[in-house]
């Protein structure tokens, strides 16, 4: 089956590898003495992680709270023309109510308050979710989609 020249061949082979892994370890220890490679390796996946951050938070309503109409919806935008756009479905795919909630400044660098009043028609399921998001000025398309599930009351 195997004779001792084939395996010694493959072991060979995966010795030279892992010698050649170990020595690589050790030359990249010798070469960031101190803090200096662990350092530059945080600084970029802390930028990376800054860089992706949500342009619309949501602070009001939580995640799976309970609404009725009309409710409450605050947060902060980053958003073209300082317009928030949402649409409220219930769990069947529903429109419920859709619109627009204006910033307090038209400002797409930082990150400004919103707040505004959502009304809704009775749902067909008790359950839904709000969805905000940007339109996109060169195709008005959704950018930046935030979805919350929410529990619907409906009193008339």
């Amino acid at each position: 089956m195997y004779d001792s020249y084939m395996i010694m061949r493959a072991f060979g082979k995966f010795a030279v590898v892992f010698i050649l892994f170990i020595l690589g370890l050790f030359l990249f220890g010798v070469m960031c003495s101190g803090k200096t490679c662990g350092n530059a390796i945080f600084s970029v996946l802390s930028e990376v992680t800054d860089n992706n951050e949500a342009n619309i938070q949501i602070n009001e309503p939580a995640k799976n709270d309970t609404v009725q109409s009309p409710f409450v919806v605050r947060g902060n935008a980053r958003v073209f023309d300082g317009t928030v756009s949402y649409e409220l479905k219930d769990a069947l795919g529903n429109l419920l109510s859709s619109g627009n909630i204006k910033t307090q400044w038209s400002n797409t660098k930082e990150f400004l308050p919103f707040t505004g009043s959502i009304s809704f028609i009775g749902p067909g399921a008790p359950a839904g979710k709000l969805t905000l998001f940007d339109v996109s000025p060169k195709d008005g398309s959704k950018l930046d989609i935030i979805t919350i599930q929410l529990a619907l009351i409906y009193n008339p």
